[in-house]
């Protein structure tokens, strides 16, 4: 196809198959050229004469949620604690049985437990919910409260760890974890209700449970 034979003859044109190789099938037209790099003289040294810096100790702060956070290691006694603590912030974002997976990938992104450890506490939460009455305190025929907090007669705040309640009755329940059970466990879950009777007029049940330990205590 030679559309140049159309145009004005005054000005040269290529011919394209004068370029055309037909033994490797390929093109060339022009000069490819050269670049050559250009070098710039430099000092061999440069001399600041100011240099801006700031406090780096309010700009720069580590969060660490426990102190094997570098180790991957933690002591026995620590290793506890920590425990307790995952535990109840998992617990503080179930409102209901459907949200077990949701509650611990939560952790899992603010980087308090590893990924690998998922599985594991999943089936450990829901080997709990198989006890009718903890399923009955996660089911979604309840008002859930989970660690709201309580004005106490001396002004000071209560969060009891989970608070569900209907038209005729509120129960508090406060979660404990690899504890022994002890007389100021009971007696902090006494205040709960305490308070709440004199806000709501129904009935109000408290429990103390036990997780590690497989244990309901019903305080009065």
């Amino acid at each position: 196809y030679q559309n140049y034979k159309n145009y004005p003859t005054d000005k040269s044109l290529i011919d394209f198959t004068d370029h055309w190789d037909t033994q490797t099938s390929s093109f060339e037209f022009g000069e490819l050229k050269k670049v050559t790099d250009v070098k710039k003289d430099l000092p061999d040294e440069i001399e600041i004469n100011q240099f801006e810096s700031f406090d780096i100790k309010n700009k720069l702060r580590l969060k660490l949620h426990d102190n094997s956070f570098f180790t991957g290691q933690e002591n026995a006694p620590f290793e506890k604690v920590n425990h307790g603590k995952v535990m109840h912030e998992i617990f503080e974002n179930i409102k209901t049985e459907k949200d077990i997976s949701q509650a611990i990938d939560k952790l899992i992104f603010d980087g308090k437990i590893s990924p690998d450890k998922k599985l594991e506490i999943k089936q450990k939460i829901e080997e709990t919910f198989k006890n009718e009455q903890i399923k009955n305190w996660f089911s979604d025929e309840w008002q859930i409260k989970t660690e709201a907090e309580i004005i106490l007669t001396n002004g000071k705040t209560a969060r009891p760890d989970r608070v569900i309640s209907n038209n005729e009755k509120i129960i508090v329940i406060d979660y404990k974890f690899g504890e022994q059970e002890e007389e100021k466990h009971h007696k902090q879950v006494e205040s709960y209700m305490e308070i709440l009777r004199k806000m709501e007029n129904k009935d109000v049940n408290g429990y103390l449970w036990y997780v590690d330990l497989e244990l309901i205590k019903t305080v009065k």
